[in-house]
């Protein structure tokens, strides 16, 4: 343990990180990301696959960073690749709602809430497609709950919107999380 160091009121999970997978997520964090982190971001997930064509989730990742990029269209193709069925997730709902597929991405979004799904995974269809304090009740109910994947929530693109957000800073605060 690092002392002087504020502790987190959540462990990060063990995982086997890689590089591109790090400068995936601090490219991503930023609420506005640059072009040059986006380029890095993408070359990093591109190298990935070349690597470990079948790293699963990878083709989700470049599809996240493709749709950060303003390239809706290139990330519904790469996101098929990891969710050939197109099972609903919220990354498919926001690429579908940055294709102004709302009827697609409402329809997707319903079915994710019938399902057994993390509420801070879930928290970022809300919010990426600007349903802001439905975002908000998740994450709070996940921080009530303990849920693991909240330890990711200053690294989720999907939640960037969020950034400003009042509510959104306070939860990054009693998590001890940097705001």
């Amino acid at each position: 343990m690092r002392t002087g160091a504020a502790r987190s009121a959540f462990s990060m999970p063990r995982m086997r990180s890689t590089p591109w997978m790090l400068r995936l997520t601090r490219a991503l964090r930023a609420s506005t990301c640059t072009l040059a982190a986006q380029t890095e971001a993408e070359a990093a997930a591109r190298r990935a696959l070349e690597i470990s064509p079948t790293y699963s989730g990878a083709h989700s990742w470049l599809a996240t960073v493709l749709l950060m990029e303003g390239k809706p269209e290139a990330a519904l193709t790469e996101s098929k690749i990891d969710n050939p069925q197109s099972k609903p997730t919220p990354l498919l709902v926001a690429i579908y709602h940055a294709l102004r597929r709302s009827h697609e991405s409402d329809a997707m979004l319903a079915r994710l809430k019938g399902r057994k799904l993390a509420r801070a995974s879930l928290a970022g269809a809300y919010a990426y497609t600007a349903q802001r304090d439905e975002a908000m009740d998740l994450l709070e109910q996940a921080f009530a709950r303990h849920e693991q994947e909240l330890t990711w929530i200053n690294y989720d693109p999907l939640l960037m919107p969020m950034a400003n957000e009042p509510r959104f800073k306070g939860l990054l605060r009693k998590m001890k999380l940097p705001d």
